[in-house]
C-alpha cells in the first residue's frame, strides 16, 4: 500500500505488523506519541518505520 500523504504512509506501515508487536509500543510511547509538539520524524523512530523528508512545496511552518 502506498501513500501520498507524508504522516499518513508511516502509520499506514503499521497497519501492516502484527498487534502484538505495534501496542507494547504504544503503550509504551503513549504520551509522547499524543504531545501535539511529537515530530514525525520522532514516531518513525519509535516504530522504526521510514519518514520521508518534508518536499519543498510543503514550506515551512510558523507558529505565531
Amino acid at each position: 500500500m502506498t501513500a501520498p500523504d507524508r504522516a499518513a504512509a508511516p502509520a499506514l506501515e503499521l497497519l501492516e505488523r502484527p498487534s502484538a508487536e505495534v501496542a507494547p509500543l504504544v503503550e509504551r510511547h503513549w504520551a509522547e506519541l499524543t504531545a501535539p509538539d511529537t515530530p514525525l520524524e520522532r514516531f518513525g523512530a519509535i516504530f522504526g518505520v521510514p519518514v520521508q523528508p518534508p518536499s519543498p512545496d510543503q514550506g515551512v511552518q510558523c507558529t505565531a
